[in-house]
């Protein structure tokens, strides 16, 4: 039996009792639920909130925007330690291209001097095509990560950080 068919069930007993002792009023009586909930997003609590715990826990505000501060400092660091290491990377690689792109010229000019012409056409140009090929894949690939973060961005709602309901 569903709790809707139940729910029936026991108010049409409490109703047929009513009825049999006589009493004109309403026997099954009406319980009312109401439920508010909010929601807040972000490290901080909305200031109704905040005093809410500040009632119940003298200082845990305090403790609250702390914690939330601290965490905003270390969220921030790492975003420094990120952004250093991937230029220090960027750096590293374009160095070892360049080392690349230039033994190549001077192995393919050497075997050229020496008589291997097609060999040393080649052993110049495939560094230089490959350091050209992953040099090209590498923007195209930021320019792809970079649209689907602004298509990611323009879809979120501008609520200022806070949601109550």
């Amino acid at each position: 039996m569903s709790s809707k068919s139940r729910n029936k069930h026991q108010l049409g007993s409490q109703g047929i009792q009513g009825t049999r002792q006589g009493n004109s009023a309403l026997a099954a009586s009406r319980n009312v639920k109401v439920e508010l909930s909010k929601h807040y997003q972000g490290p901080i609590p909305s200031p109704e909130m905040f005093a809410e715990y500040e009632q119940v826990l003298p200082g845990s505000a305090d403790r609250i925007l702390s914690m939330a501060e601290t965490q905003s400092a270390h969220r921030m660091k790492l975003e420094v330690d990120v952004v250093t290491e991937n230029l220090m990377s960027q750096r590293v690689g374009q160095w070892m291209a360049f080392v690349i792109v230039l033994a190549g010229m001077f192995l393919g000019t050497w075997l050229v001097v020496h008589g291997f012409s097609v060999v040393g056409l080649t052993a110049m140009f495939v560094p230089l095509s490959g350091v050209a090929g992953v040099f090209i894949w590498g923007r195209l690939r930021q320019e792809s990560e970079r649209q689907s973060k602004m298509e990611h961005v323009s879809e979120q709602p501008e609520a200022g950080g806070r949601d109550e309901a």
